[in-house]
């Protein structure tokens, strides 16, 4: 993908930390690049959020929530936030660990119907990290395929799902019966 039209540039450092290598995504709210850590050999993503929507206090408010609530969780089937801080024009962004493969609703395009073994163990996986977040009194209110991320496992014929985009999420107190 070409890094015209989008905000950040490669090689441009993001925080003192983060070099954006490359653009992965556009969309109507903000961008995700690729980018490296400049002390250490770490790949990430940075989601960022446009400054203009940015200003909306409430978009704000979520993308904020987005990024604790999901670097709290720290479960192997949840993508993992590491940092969030602001650029100097006052664009949020969050930093997250850098998925390989693709979305679930890319591969249900690519090869249709999923084998009943292959729906099982990615349902299984799903649910743990659903579990997980309800336990921390987070209710994700946008699973779809396009929220799920299958990526390789390496040297293993299988493939690891991660629910991503708790933009939407509802973090509700946990109180006692529930």
């Amino acid at each position: 993908m070409s890094a015209e039209g989008f905000l950040l540039a490669p090689g441009q450092l993001v925080a003192g930390t983060y070099r954006i290598e490359r653009p992965l995504g556009k969309g109507g709210m903000g961008e995700v690049y690729e980018a490296s850590h400049a002390r250490l050999a770490g790949r990430y993503a940075v989601k960022l959020l446009l400054r203009e929507i940015g200003q909306n206090e409430d978009v704000l408010r979520r993308f904020k929530q987005e990024a604790e609530v999901t670097s709290r969780l720290r479960h192997p089937n949840i993508v993992q936030v590491i940092d969030f801080a602001q650029l100097p024009d006052g664009a949020p962004f969050m930093v997250m660990e850098l998925l390989e493969g693709r979305d679930l609703a890319n591969e249900l395009r690519a090869v249709g119907r999923l084998p009943l073994a292959r729906v099982v163990d990615l349902v299984d996986q799903i649910a743990s990290g659903l579990a997980a977040a309800h336990a921390e009194g987070i209710v994700h209110r946008d699973l779809k395929p396009a929220n799920v991320f299958l990526t390789p496992l390496r040297g293993r014929d299988r493939v690891l799902a991660k629910v991503v985009d708790f933009g939407i999420s509802k973090v509700r107190a946990l109180t006692a019966g529930l």
